[in-house]
This record gives structure tokens, C-alpha cells and sequence, in this order.
């Protein structure tokens, strides 16, 4: 059964960004700060890293069109994944030319079948799928927000 408590967390769509540096390069993480304190995560025990290699400006960055398309990407995956909480996004990484998306699902095959059935573009999209167990949510707690804080929700 998944759990109310992550799908409470995704109707509120409650997101905190951080910022700073990696490889001298600026870094944005998107997060979603209840999924930090969630308790009820058994029903999402597998990482889906979903990687994109965009065009980036001189800081890393993505440039205006490379913006455009991975927040069209985004928002088809999130209508393919989380309509019902069969996965949750939980953190947005952006930096020195890439984008990844943290998503803990239920199923890693299913995710794999909606995200390739997801409508394309002109070309398939440029996504590299990587996944891993993660019953504990070490990956999203530790190693991507273990120094931000709670302060504030956008």
C-alpha cells in the first residue's frame, strides 16, 4: 500500500531550492522539504535517477532552450509518474550541464514502461535511467540534503 503520507506531500507540491557550488560550478537542488521527514516511505523503496545532459551556458547552467525543454520533460513525468502516486519525485539537481531527477518509486519497471510511453519530441529524449535500492532514502536525506535546511517552501 503506498503510503498517504508521500501522497499528501504530492498533492501540496511543496518545493525548497538550494543553491551553492559543486566542481566550481553553480548547483540547484529542488526539493520537496516534507519528503525529508516523511516516515511511512516502505512503499517506495527504489531510487530512479533520471540523468539529461543539456546544452549549458558558461556557468553550467542551462541555456534558454535547454530550460525550456527539461521543464517539459518534468512536467510530462510528472503527469506519467505521480497522477497516482506510483512514484514521487523528490529532488531536482541541477548542474555543470546536467540535470537529474531523484524519484523513489513503488516499482522500477512500471516507471521504466510510463516513462517510455510518455509522448516524445522531434527525438527521443537524451535521459540516461539509473536505479538503485534505497528503502531509507539514504540518496535524497544524506547525500543530497543532508546540510539544507527547512526554512521556507516556494
Amino acid at each position: 500500500m503506498l503510503s498517504p503520507e508521500i501522497r499528501d506531500a504530492v498533492q501540496r507540491d511543496l518545493w525548497m531550492v538550494a543553491e551553492g557550488e559543486h566542481n566550481d560550478k553553480p548547483i540547484a537542488i529542488r526539493f520537496r522539504p516534507e519528503l525529508r521527514k516523511a516516515k511511512d516511505i516502505s512503499g517506495y523503496p527504489a531510487l530512479l535517477l533520471i540523468n539529461w545532459d543539456y546544452e549549458a551556458d558558461s556557468q553550467g547552467m542551462p541555456t534558454d532552450a535547454a530550460l525550456e525543454a527539461v521543464d517539459n520533460f518534468e512536467d510530462l513525468l510528472l503527469a506519467a509518474l505521480e497522477h497516482d502516486c506510483h512514484s514521487v519525485l523528490a529532488a531536482v539537481i541541477t548542474n555543470d550541464g546536467q540535470r537529474q531527477w531523484a524519484v523513489y518509486t513503488s516499482n522500477v519497471d512500471e516507471a521504466g514502461e510510463r516513462i517510455n510511453s510518455m509522448p516524445q519530441q522531434r527525438e527521443r529524449y537524451p535521459i540516461e535511467l539509473l536505479t538503485d535500492d534505497d528503502p531509507e532514502w539514504v540518496y535524497l536525506r544524506e547525500n543530497l540534503l543532508g546540510e539544507c535546511g527547512d526554512e521556507e517552501a516556494e
